[in-house]
């Protein structure tokens, strides 16, 4: 291979590179409309919001390969429970307002925390 190739190709591969981190979608949740902003900001700590999350995690569908119909789905169901369960179960206990430990007494005693959570337009994922 001739020197003055490998300057041409390190330079594509820089290009390459810069516009793959340039064009890629920033790593956000996504943005919060108006509308939804004024209901997050005016709800109290006792209203119950209903929201929907879609996660990055997938189960893999591929290791359910049995021939029964029947058995397959009951075995997706499973894995699909099983994965949810343990997502809701960490956001419950990243979210919860009322049942998690204080971080001033240290305490566990299901009263209101003391420390509410920030505003969620401080929140690091979220853009209003």
């Amino acid at each position: 291979m001739r020197p003055y190739r490998i300057g041409g190709v390190f330079y594509l591969y820089c290009m390459v590179w810069a516009s793959v981190c340039i064009c890629a979608p920033p790593l956000v949740a996504g943005t919060v409309s108006r509308e939804l902003e004024q209901v997050l900001n005016s709800a109290g700590p006792e209203d119950l919001i209903p929201i929907i999350l879609t996660f990055r995690e997938r189960v893999d569908t591929t290791q359910f390969q049995d021939r029964d119909l029947k058995v397959r789905r009951v075995r997706l169901v499973q894995a699909l429970r099983h994965r949810a369960s343990g997502s809701l179960n960490s956001l419950l206990n990243l979210f919860s307002w009322t049942h998690h430990t204080s971080a001033t007494s240290g305490s566990s005693t299901g009263a209101p925390c003391p420390c509410p959570l920030p505003p969620f337009a401080c929140w690091p994922t979220i853009r209003p």
